[in-house]
């Protein structure tokens, strides 16, 4: 039923990945869906409980994250608790989920724009990672990873380094110290 939805709306899959429980009681899935967008590409995940632990749930996003401990996190979020009518909703709750695709993937894709755009200097991003590890969402142990990916990106589509007291923009060469 995702598959026809999917290309129903014109989404195309390029990569999936689904697991079963040993038990075959809850399923998890993901599917790559292709984006003429080339830096990102948008992710659908899913699952299901055949013994009702959790609902019948779909999550779309550019970052989507499923796991068998019931982590389940997306942009955007639908589920149906398992009912009598839940397999008459699940078309019309998979479409209502897939259809805006086109729409978000354009609004996510600006969004990204903005951010390439956005000059960042190295006083910012050096205060940036320490108040990140400052208020938690960043380890001690990650911050010299985080510090190398800033100095030597390793996607150039991310971004590159500059000299102290100029701007970086996305699109620049690299700088090294010499």
């Amino acid at each position: 039923m995702t598959r026809y939805a999917l290309g129903f709306f014109g989404q195309e899959i390029v990569e999936e990945t689904h697991s079963v429980t040993p038990d075959g009681l809850r399923y998890f899935g993901l599917m790559t869906l292709k984006s003429d967008h080339g830096l990102f590409t948008d992710t659908l995940g899913l699952r299901n409980s055949n013994d009702k632990a959790f609902p019948i749930e779909l999550a779309y996003g550019a970052k989507v994250f499923v796991c068998d401990n019931l982590g389940f996190q997306g942009d955007f979020t639908i589920g149906r608790k398992h009912t009598v009518n839940s397999k008459r909703e699940l078309p019309g709750l998979v479409s209502e989920l897939i259809e805006p695709l086109m729409v978000q993937r354009e609004a996510q894709r600006q969004t990204f724009a903005a951010y390439q755009r956005t000059p960042l200097t190295i006083e910012t991003a050096d205060h940036a990672i320490l108040e990140m590890f400052r208020g938690g969402i960043l380890n001690i142990q990650r911050v010299p990873e985080v510090l190398e990916q800033f100095e030597s990106p390793k996607y150039e589509e991310w971004g590159d380094h500059t000299p102290p007291g100029r701007c970086l923009t996305r699109l620049q060469r690299p700088w090294r110290a010499v």
